[in-house]
């Protein structure tokens, strides 16, 4: 009986997230990359200040 959801055969884990170490660093990987993408996309350009002190537009 397959209760995991997952391919028949046994109840073995996928042979590529088989080790702890690969799960931390896989994970490490993923929170700098977040880290990243969060500090660059926090950066306004003078064009975004200049922007954010106008009225909003005009509906149509």
């Amino acid at each position: 009986m397959n209760r995991g959801g997952g391919p028949q055969g046994g109840s073995r884990r996928e042979r590529r997230w088989q080790s702890s170490q690969e799960r931390a660093r896989v994970a490490a990987e993923l929170i700098e990359e977040a880290e990243s993408l969060t500090q660059t996309g926090a950066i306004a350009t003078p064009k975004d200040v200049a922007r954010d002190g106008q009225p909003p537009p005009l509906p149509p």
